[in-house]
């Protein structure tokens, strides 16, 4: 027996109501799900005719308002303490209003580790609840919202020739508020606005000591419809995001979307058409995916994208770079009814491409992927991946004296398992071993194990170790009075990783989370060389640590990074948190022969309470 408070819904309160329902349960120890409306197994859709609910009018209205205000204490070098309030409030039946002031997410898992040494920005999940609640609305293959943007560190007005001190690790965000819902005609939509306060540090640029505003105070704003057209599933929508910052020109970007499905959502299309505007200056990009499943046994799916060099997203969303085109296509097959020794099995080919605005073909990849799934539950597979000879177009991002050079022909290749996943313990692995002529081989073992000791545990432990070479890592670009020198290195880095997660509920009202990663990266500089001629691959032995100005760049460190958490609810709806944040960073002094050690490890004690008007 379930209880659900109406306040869960959406809907306009009217005589006689007909509700969808649908009913679903999985029985774990036979692997078996149960569904009501039932459907053949080939079918793959989720979105299927729903049952009917009848007998539902004249529901009393719900109560509206919800207050959470929380305090917290805590900090990592001494007792700091602060007040916030999120509040949530219901317009109509359909329409949702939630807002936060002086928000805290200090109970929010930490991010990861990672080792980023291209010219791009690292990609970072929304962890934060306020903004994480309904992203789905809002996400999109373009990215034109990424959350993490809001509250980022402050990094608007960095001087590049300078020392710098007392800079913040997050911008403060002063308040933000949701709006959320969807009209009788069935338009959905959704409007988020926030505010950042200004953020300030201090610099020594060798003349004199000062303050300076690195991140401006700034209002953002996103917002996005969305409309049924031809049938109750297919959708068109329209998104905008803005950025205004103190004493700047400021960003906005407008594009619309479409998803779209035939014949009883076998034939699909889906894509985006985006405009972007940054301090004055316009650019595009567009997108469009075709597709077609067959409830038996295939499926086929070809897109095409495109960035101009204007088009810049990233005072709001995220990519990676602009100045590029993407086609690819994807053929997917698969049997799903038993045969044999084998419950389902399945076999996906995919090929991409991407050139850059002059044409130029910077990745050919071919893709193979092969599961199965045999009648013990255990799981086997191989997966493979192609490069093909190309471009590389990167480090013109980094100085607009690098150049393109050409790429080799190399690849990876392995095989996967996992084991009866129906019990307690399940253990997994992914080991790839690749190989190109120029920078040797190199492989991957990644390695997992999902635990249930007793029915309250969870653990789950993945570890990775990579080793991977490079013949065209960036050094550097010397520049001389007669000369321009492009300086690469042949390496090899290694990696090593391990995530750690355990969920222990000892009681409905009483958990522990904890998430912890330990890495290690050793990279090795072996030998230098400088780019002879631009779009080729033709090197020249370069002595680049022979001037006494150049250090050696190999480099090691070790990081770890966890969040701990205990959460108590003491009423409904009202919680108490112990948090322990865990942040340790170690570098290697080669010259000395030790580890430098930093700490940021924080306790926070937070409490709030719900009060229902």
């Amino acid at each position: 027996e379930f209880q659900f408070p109406f306040s869960m819904f959406q809907y306009e309160n009217e005589l006689n109501m007909v509700w969808g329902i649908s009913f679903g349960r999985m029985i774990h120890r036979l692997q078996e799900t149960v569904q009501w409306p039932g459907k053949e197994k080939s079918v793959p859709v989720m979105m299927l005719p729903l049952g009917i609910l009848k007998g539902l009018s004249n529901i009393p209205t719900a109560n509206q308002l919800e207050l959470v205000p929380y305090f917290l204490a805590g900090g990592s070098d001494g007792l700091d303490t602060d007040l916030g309030i999120d509040v949530r409030y219901g317009l109509t039946s359909k329409t949702i209003v939630k807002a936060t002031f002086n928000p805290d997410f200090g109970q929010v898992e930490a991010d990861p580790s990672v080792l980023n040494l291209t010219a791009f920005e690292t990609f970072y999940e929304e962890k934060r609840p306020f903004f994480s609640e309904g992203s789905d609305f809002f996400s999109q293959r373009i990215n034109l919202f990424n959350s993490r943007r809001i509250g980022k560190r402050p990094n608007f007005y960095i001087p590049d020739e300078s020392e710098i001190d007392g800079l913040s690790n997050y911008t403060t965000i002063l308040g933000a508020s949701k709006i959320m819902g969807s009209t009788t005609s069935n338009i959905n939509y959704g409007i988020i606005s926030a505010i950042t306060k200004e953020e300030r540090a201090t610099i020594d640029d060798s003349l004199s000591v000062r303050t300076i505003i690195v991140e401006p105070r700034a209002n953002y704003s996103i917002g996005r419809f969305e409309f049924p057209i031809f049938n109750t599933i297919s959708k068109v929508g329209f998104m905008g995001t803005n950025v205004i910052r103190e004493n700047s020109l400021g960003a906005n970007v407008i594009g619309g979307d479409w998803n779209l499905s035939f014949l009883n959502n076998r034939l699909f299309s889906n894509g985006q058409i985006i405009r972007s505007n940054v301090d004055n200056t316009i650019g595009n990009a567009f997108r469009f995916n075709i597709g077609y499943l067959n409830s038996d046994w295939w499926s086929a799916r070809a897109w095409f994208g495109t960035y101009d060099d204007k088009f810049d997203i990233n005072d709001l969303g995220f990519i990676r770079r602009n100045n590029i085109t993407w086609s690819g296509v994807r053929l997917a097959l698969r049997r799903q009814e038993p045969w044999g020794h084998f419950i389902n099995n399945d076999l996906e080919f995919k090929y991409t491409q991407d050139w850059n605005g002059s044409g130029l073909v910077l990745d050919r990849e071919v893709e193979i992927e092969q599961n199965n799934l045999f009648s013990n539950y255990w799981r086997a597979g191989f997966f493979g991946k192609l490069f093909l000879p190309g471009f590389n177009d990167d480090d013109v991002f980094r100085d607009d004296n690098a150049w393109i050079y050409k790429t080799e022909l190399w690849g990876y290749v392995g095989p996967s398992f996992s084991t009866d996943r129906r019990k307690k313990i399940i253990i997994g692995a992914d080991v790839g071993s690749g190989y190109g002529e120029k920078r040797g081989r190199g492989y991957r073992a990644n390695l997992w194990m999902k635990a249930k000791p007793i029915e309250p545990l969870n653990i789950e432990i993945n570890a990775m170790q990579d080793r991977s070479p490079s013949y065209m890592q960036w050094v550097d670009i010397m520049e001389n009075v007669n000369d321009t020198i492009r300086v690469y290195a042949n390496t090899v880095l290694l990696t090593k990783d391990i995530n750690m997660r355990l969920d222990w509920t000892f009681s409905p009202r009483l958990t522990f989370q904890c998430y912890m990663q330990p890495f290690y990266a050793n990279m090795d500089y072996k030998a230098f060389f400088r780019l002879k001629k631009p779009k080729t691959m033709e090197l020249d032995t370069y002595n680049y640590l022979g001037s006494a100005e150049n250090e050696n760049p190999d480099f090691r460190l070790f990081n770890t990074v966890g969040t701990f958490v205990l959460r108590w609810e003491y009423l409904p709806g009202s919680t108490m948190y112990l948090v322990y944040n865990l942040n340790q960073r170690s570098d290697y002094n080669f010259s000395d022969r030790v580890w430098n050690l930093e700490k940021e490890n924080a306790v926070y004690f937070k409490i709030n309470y719900w009060l229902k008007y």
